[in-house]
């Protein structure tokens, strides 16, 4: 608290501060508040836990109500089912909305793939259907024509073996196998 950074990070807020009852709303005002009034003019970034259970809208927060209600934003970590390597970052703000954000590990690193609704397989499944063309194309040519925010390549390759079985696309050849044409 008493250093000039701009950025600070408090990790694992209920050991390091000390919160016996993270239920209680009262101790972790009493707790955290401190802490939010000392740091004021500064990005804080306060690390807190989930429940097991999850949750919608702020409720996955494990313990009390507090824990969202003293700071502006909850930014909420959520693993993507549909791909290991994708996470969402669902935000939760008392001030300004912010919009969700889907992320995925690449070979290069972490790369933000945009707003979660846009690269969902459906959605995925119909720009990819737009995107075809009457010439046969490889999957890299359609990942191009769709554009951004842009599918990984496999989410992609699952959207279009998805119309190839709807029958809505041809792929060549017709078994399933890399180096497919759609």
């Amino acid at each position: 608290r008493a250093g000039d950074e701009g950025v600070v990070v408090v990790d694992t807020v209920r050991n390091l501060l000390g919160i016996e009852d993270e239920n209680n709303n009262a101790e972790v005002v009493r707790c955290l508040g401190p802490w939010v009034s000392a740091l004021q003019g500064r990005t804080r970034i306060y690390l807190h836990h989930e429940r097991k259970t999850g949750g919608e809208h702020g409720q996955a927060i494990a313990g009390g109500a507090a824990f969202l209600g003293i700071v502006d934003r909850a930014i909420e970590l959520r693993f993507d089912p549909s791909d290991r390597r994708r996470r969402q970052l669902v935000v939760h703000s008392r001030i300004v909305e912010a919009p969700d954000l889907l992320y995925e590990l690449t070979a290069e690193g972490l790369k933000a793939l945009g707003d979660p609704d846009s690269v969902g397989l459906a959605e995925v499944e119909s720009r990819a259907l737009l995107a075809l063309t009457e010439e046969w194309q490889k999957t890299r040519q359609v990942l191009a024509a769709i554009g951004q925010p842009g599918p990984s390549p496999e989410h992609l390759l699952k959207a279009l073996n998805n119309l190839y079985r709807a029958g809505k696309a041809e792929r060549d050849p017709s078994a399933d196998r890399r180096g497919a044409t759609y």
